[in-house]
């Protein structure tokens, strides 16, 4: 079985501001970065600024020797390179990626589709409470239309020695709603051998109310069961499988949106369900699962939401074997929690 490596963001307190140029989120007790989201269109491109002397001075006290400093929202994107936020360190094979992969990707997109606009939002990750080095991120960038789809999604390691990271384009998105709120946006995987086209999960989301948790279970697991095919998830799983490597290894078929919080039928669908490493099933049932329950048992919840958002990572266009996952919560205690499965 592959070894796996949990990165996590334990979030006690947050400090965040927004101006005309980016919404960023800080850690309070040390002032290190969250969150960025920036909005982008081609207008944008004309307003950005390369970093200043003193904002790389800055990015470099956090730094691991050899790194370079990143513009994570880079003036050829409309990035502003007075903000301290906007710049963190890099391992030095990243550079050239981030610029590929990144930033000439949403800047070809914005040149092609000038009347259209981008979502581009960074997760920086930490091993700790202490550190001010990443080491991971997480980059999305989404086409703000009415079927929204990704046109970058990465998870990053960026430890201090050189290291692949995983990454791609994700085009040929088709994003659906089920009947009662569960959100999938799914891609068809190319044809592999003698295999037919098969749809994995790029992202589910699901607004969760107190209903959902206190629901009958038993007539959602009946309707499941009656509902789908024998074995069915299983099948799925291992039709994803096949489009990656998992020989050898223990995998669960395991549900992106748990039937505990899901709170609909729509959690019968093979969309809801991957093949996980038994750790990243242990992660989801402890710091993804109990918490957002445990949030509804307090009465004072009983009219508050919150949305749940899985997105799923994998390392290239054509494989269905997950490599990791991105959770985003606003109530969680880890608020982001990212798994290499």
């Amino acid at each position: 079985m592959k070894a796996v490596t949990v990165f996590f963001l334990l979030v006690l307190s947050y400090s965040s501001y927004a101006n005309e140029e980016m919404f960023v989120r800080r850690q309070e007790s040390d002032g290190r970065v969250a969150y960025i989201k920036k909005r982008i269109t081609a207008a944008d491109f004309a307003d950005g600024t390369p970093l200043t002397a003193d904002v790389e001075s800055h990015a470099k006290k956090l730094s691991a020797p050899g790194d370079v400093i990143i513009q994570l929202i880079d003036a050829k994107i409309g990035g502003a390179g007075n903000s301290t936020d906007n710049a963190l360190p890099m391992n030095p094979s990243l550079q050239e990626f981030w610029k590929t992969n990144v930033t000439d990707e949403v800047r070809k997109y914005l040149t092609e589709h000038k009347t259209e606009e981008l979502l581009m939002e960074v997760i920086p990750f930490y091993d700790n409470l202490s550190t001010k080095r990443p080491n991971a991120f997480s980059c999305f960038v989404v086409k703000m239309t009415e079927s929204i789809g990704f046109l970058v999604k990465a998870l990053i390691p960026n430890p201090p020695k050189s290291t692949s990271p995983f990454v791609y384009s994700a085009g040929n998105l088709r994003r659906f709603e089920g009947t009662t709120g569960i959100h999938f946006t799914t891609r068809v995987i190319e044809k592999y051998g003698d295999r037919p086209f098969l749809s994995r999960t790029e992202m589910a989301s699901k607004i969760v109310k107190l209903s959902d948790v206190t629901g009958n279970k038993d007539e959602i697991w009946w309707f499941c069961r009656e509902w789908t095919k024998p074995n069915s998830y299983l099948s799925h799983a291992e039709q994803l499988c096949g489009y990656g490597q998992c020989k050898g290894e223990t995998l669960f078929v395991s549900r992106l949106i748990p039937l505990k919080i899901a709170g609909d039928n729509m959690a019968c669908n093979v969309e809801n369900v991957v093949p996980m490493v038994p750790k990243a099933v242990e992660e989801f049932r402890n710091r993804v699962e109990a918490p957002i329950l445990d949030f509804f048992k307090d009465p004072a919840h009983k009219d508050n939401t919150t949305t749940l958002t899985v997105v799923v990572q994998y390392s290239s266009d054509s494989t269905g074997r997950p490599v990791g996952f991105t959770v985003l919560n606003d109530i969680l205690p880890d608020y982001r929690l990212v798994g290499v499965n």
